[in-house]
């Protein structure tokens, strides 16, 4: 079903065609077909021999008979006061869009599937027989496939009520109108909803979850769209959703009509935790991704092993939810590892970390101090200073100060110390304070030629970058190895 982009039409219409088809081929050669075109009205109160086929308005009154059936297609009106439909035969309602409008005026309706609520019925699982006495006293026995509402008046009714069908078609089977999407697709998802008036009388519509209104009374301009572009709104958490099409009347009595349909946000996985430990240079890099999916299923993983590489598969467990993979590294450095675990239903979720690779038989030192603008920020100089060692097969100590304005970030600890091939940049990893509280990541990159800096700080629970610098003075030495 075409309800969103990513959906697909339902069955129904296919089904009915096949349906049409066959009683076609199986009505007898001499059959009289009655087809009204679209744009026109027509009054039936004849027999009709074969198939009525309505693509304009038809009004069944007493004597009215369509032998083979009643085929109402997309955008028609049938309204039904009298008469009846061969043995065996259906009035079959197509869903549009724009979804043909049925009336049928009489009194003490009853249905066998669904309910009947504020005048109209949709038949349960998309087929169903409606009961009841026409004006006349001729009894009503009408067996419908639709998958709309079929609107009941009393008669005489000279204003019907407005029509609502959101989502636009339901589907077939007891799940009722459930629309799934996944969670990365709500930026581009529209919700087709229908609104319509059988008197052609102006009405407007507004979408409702709850009491909550995404969407405030909108003119229907172009009947019958009633579109929720869902990229307007706030991100819907994963699960159902039950939406509210309201349509009313704006001039006249003012009648109401609404309808339902869930949306259902599929969960994307999500990426808990990532490690990769420090490796010597020749030895394979492992990298460890552990993930949650609130909707299960299956899933795949790719791993970039560095900026703008190829991503390659890697290995996952579904029973432990881990991904894992391995790269050796041909160079000492620190590569950005991205991690991207895709759930069955295209949803995915994507982390990095850090690669550290670096030589064991090198012994390195890291010194650096000075001042510069703070590019952007709202102090005027950022203040850095440190310097760091690093004995061959050991781990790196020193001290590691930042402040710009009245924030002061001071390293606790260093995890790793890494100089390139070429003792042109360096990088080193730890844990620090701002103001002697809290606890942050950190990474700082550097280059002697040309003298730069660049750092990043990071609480460990949002893995958000606070400040980059660009401009320092940098000494890098390497010995040993």
């Amino acid at each position: 079903m075409e309800s969103t982009r990513k959906w697909k039409k339902a069955g129904f219409s296919t089904m009915l065609w096949a349906v049409i088809a066959a009683v076609l081929c199986a009505a007898p050669p001499i059959q009289a077909n009655v087809t009204v075109p679209a744009g026109e009205e027509w009054d039936i109160n004849y027999d009709v021999d074969g198939v009525l086929s309505v693509y304009g308005t038809a009004n069944l009154d007493t004597g009215a008979y369509a032998g083979y059936g009643i085929y109402a297609f997309d955008g028609s009106a049938v309204n039904i006061r009298g008469g009846n439909v061969g043995p065996g035969f259906f009035v079959a309602v197509f869903t549009g869009p724009p979804a043909a409008v049925v009336t049928v005026y009489g009194t003490d309706f009853a249905v066998d599937t669904g309910t009947i609520e504020d005048g109209s019925w949709t038949p349960g699982g998309g087929s169903g027989t409606l009961t009841g006495e026409y004006e006349n006293g001729d009894p009503i026995n009408l067996l419908f496939l639709s998958d709309v509402p079929i609107l009941l008046a009393p008669p005489g009714t000279t204003n019907l009520p407005p029509m609502a069908i959101a989502g636009q078609e339901g589907l077939i089977g007891s799940g009722g109108k459930i629309h799934p999407i996944d969670s990365s697709e709500q930026d581009t998802t529209i919700v087709l909803g229908q609104a319509s008036d059988p008197e052609d009388e102006p009405i407007e519509y507004r979408w409702l979850e709850g009491e909550t209104v995404l969407l405030d009374w909108t003119a229907v301009s172009t009947p019958p769209q009633a579109y929720l572009d869902l990229s307007t709104l706030d991100p819907f958490s994963a699960g159902d959703h039950t939406l509210t099409l309201e349509v009313r009347e704006t001039t006249g009595e003012l009648l109401e009509a609404s309808d339902t349909m869930t949306l259902r946000i599929l969960a994307a996985p999500e990426i808990t935790e990532i490690t990769i430990e420090p490796t010597p240079l020749g030895s394979p890099t492992t990298v460890t991704a552990m993930f949650s999916d609130a909707d299960g299923g299956t899933h795949t993983a790719t791993i970039v092993w560095e900026e703008g590489g190829t991503p390659e598969s890697g290995v996952v467990n579904e029973s432990e939810m881990s991904v894992t993979g391995s790269h050796t590294y041909t160079t000492t450095g620190v590569y950005t590892v991205t991690v991207t675990v895709t759930d069955q239903n295209g949803g995915d979720a994507s982390s990095t970390a850090y690669a550290a690779v670096y030589d064991p038989e090198s012994c390195n030192l890291v010194t650096g101090a000075g001042w510069f603008p703070e590019e952007g920020g709202p102090c005027d100089k950022a203040f850095f200073g440190f310097v760091i060692r690093q004995w061959a097969g050991g781990d790196p100590v020193g001290r590691m100060r930042f402040r710009w304005g009245d924030n002061k970030f001071r390293a606790t600890e260093f995890d790793w110390l890494v100089i390139s091939d070429d003792e042109n940049s360096a990088w080193f990893f730890g844990v620090g304070n701002i103001n002697g509280t809290g606890e942050y990541y950190f990474m700082v990159e550097i280059s002697e030629n040309p003298d730069s800096i660049w750092v990043t700080i990071w609480d460990e629970y949002d893995n958000e970058g606070l400040i980059e610098i660009t401009r320092g003075r940098i000494k890098i030495r390497q010995w040993g190895g």
